[in-house]
């Protein structure tokens, strides 16, 4: 299905006006029981629903999200099974007890943790050859992932086909999509902890979800920042009660009881770690 219209320039071209046309008659069979749907122009973010109507009507004004482009409140599916070759590989898959595991993040875990010495893909005569890394110098760098791939191997609950890492890095998946509230998946995390069967490896709250996913290093580094986006208390600034421009507080007054709480905070991802687990997938491998 052909979504150019979500990066379009101009919303009062012909071509625009047709893809709004086909997402639309999309939207009629993804509608609630009051005949609304999610609305994925750049300011409601799937967030709320509208009627078909005036979803029609936000696109035209204010435009598709440029990051919906897998329409998975409209029909598409979240997670599905690639057919690209290119990602086909025959290196032997993860096993429990000589069975195979069909778990996507036990493969990746796999990987890190047991890479093979040398691994060879071919694609379009394209050669493309990883060599192992010195063990001496990956052994610190893998220890957590060594403590994750014993957690990636334990299921859900008995007979669950997913593994409790994987449901928990889908959950937080929906979460980040959804926009859902640290509240909101405490309560559905005690919710699914109060229906799933006994024995269940799920984390009671958020706190214990960002602890399990800790070890994967794809956390952010918080800084504080100045109220008046002055200046970052970073680097030769860290130290500083005040804003080294302004003269502004660097905290919010609390009379003394409790912890100083920041008038900002600015959440930096560094790109370097994320690249880094890119090249440690046969899965990304090839792309990178």
């Amino acid at each position: 299905m052909d979504k150019s219209c979500i990066h379009h320039p101009n919303r009062l071209s012909v071509e625009y006006a047709n893809g709004v046309r086909t997402f639309i008659e999309i939207a009629r069979n993804h509608v609630d029981s009051d005949g609304n749907t999610c609305c994925p122009c750049r300011k409601c973010l799937n967030a709320f629903f509208k009627s078909i109507s005036v979803v029609k009507k936000h696109l035209f004004m204010n435009g598709f999200s440029r990051t919906y482009e897998k329409w998975i409140f409209h029909g598409d599916s979240l997670f599905e099974e690639s057919t690209d070759p290119m990602h086909s590989t025959n290196i032997d898959q993860p096993t429990s007890n000589g069975v195979v595991i069909n778990d996507d993040m036990l493969n990746v875990l796999s990987d890190v943790c047991h890479p093979a010495t040398s691994t060879s893909f071919n694609h379009d005569n394209m050669n493309v050859e990883a060599n192992a890394v010195d063990e001496e110098n990956s052994n610190n760098e893998h220890e957590p992932f060594d403590h994750l791939y014993s957690v990636a191997g334990k299921k859900l609950y008995p007979g669950c086909k997913l593994s409790a890492l994987t449901f928990v890095v889908r959950l937080m998946h929906l979460k980040v999509l959804n926009l859902w509230s640290n509240k909101s998946l405490d309560m559905l995390l005690t919710l699914l902890n109060e229906v799933l069967l006994e024995g269940t490896s799920l984390p009671k709250n958020t706190y214990g979800v960002k602890r399990m996913l800790h070890d994967l290093g794809l956390g952010c580094e918080k800084i504080h920042a100045c109220k008046y986006d002055c200046a970052l208390f970073w680097k030769e600034n860290e130290k500083l009660e005040n804003c080294p421009v302004c003269d502004e507080s660097r905290y919010k007054l609390n009379n003394g009881t409790g912890k100083n709480i920041p008038h900002k905070v600015l959440r930096y991802f560094p790109l370097k770690p994320r690249l880094q687990r890119l090249f440690m997938s046969r899965h990304t491998l090839v792309d990178m």
